[in-house]
């Protein structure tokens, strides 16, 4: 029973590194995804400016009325709110990593972006993914090593019914009868000691609490086994639904940059 309170405790050790690598890996990938964004709506924001110049020119000159300006205007602050924005959430996400990596805000500033990063966004999903691999989440490991651990303490709560009888007491009888396990004197006993002698039912009703007491622990443990595991399944089956999302997004995505690129060449032939 100790043991397995000792492998629940390391297994709920290993819980904490995972949760903080992956909370660190995370919010990394977040802020390369971020800085990549700033790059995005920089050059946006560049190509609305020269848009902006060039439906002023053609008013100008008489070619169109106002409206294009107007609407060329708002673009262009639209685009300057949204690049501060995404500055704002990178600077946060700095400040996150330099927190969780317990180094100083001004060491935020050196994060770098590696460019393998941006591959790992077009990794496929796995066609198979067995329900087996959650046994070797520690989350799950440290509720089984409870339900084992408890299960031992019900073993313990049971041979404490038994009775208990110190042998070496018998040691120098020459007879062995009732009246020798409750006395310590008589003409049967060599020594001047009697027999250790334990016997559960008289005090049967706390022994029977304790047993209780174990059999509750031990349906506990069970229950939030069963609770962890549901759990997992449910986080792994939503990050699939929210893989399959980003793939599907990522290829409407690229329907869309195509549209821009063919409306880019028209309004450059125009």
């Amino acid at each position: 029973a100790a043991l397995g309170k000792e492998n629940a405790e390391a297994s709920e050790l290993v819980v904490t590194e995972l949760m903080l690598s992956t909370a660190i890996a995370r919010s990394y990938i977040e802020w390369c995804s971020l800085a990549e964004d700033i790059e995005l709506v920089h050059e946006l924001t560049q190509k609305a400016q020269e848009k902006l110049q060039l439906v002023t020119r053609r008013w100008q000159r008489g070619l169109s009325n106002q409206d294009p300006v107007y609407t060329s205007q708002q673009q262009v602050e639209l685009l300057r709110q949204q690049e501060t924005s995404v500055r704002s959430q990178a600077q946060l996400l700095q400040n996150r990593l330099a927190t969780l990596t317990g180094q100083q805000l001004e060491w935020a500033k050196t994060i770098r972006v590696n460019e393998q990063v941006r591959g790992v966004a077009y990794l496929p999903p796995p066609k198979v993914l067995s329900l087996g691999l959650l046994a070797h989440r520690p989350d799950v490991a440290a509720a089984l090593w409870r339900v084992e651990s408890a299960a031992q303490l019900i073993n313990v709560a049971k041979t404490n019914f038994y009775p208990d009888i110190n042998l070496v007491g018998f040691a120098g009888l020459r007879s062995l009868n009732l009246k020798d396990l409750f006395l310590s004197h008589g003409a049967s006993v060599a020594y001047g000691m009697g027999p250790t002698v334990t016997l559960p039912i008289f005090e049967g009703g706390r022994l029977d609490a304790e047993l209780k007491n174990q059999q509750a622990a031990y349906d506990t443990a069970v229950e939030n086994y069963n609770s962890t595991l549901l759990t997992a399944v449910q986080q792994v089956a939503d990050n699939l639904v929210q893989w399959q999302q980003s793939i599907e997004h990522d290829a409407a995505q690229e329907h869309v940059l195509a549209a821009a690129q063919a409306e880019l060449q028209l309004a450059s032939n125009r």
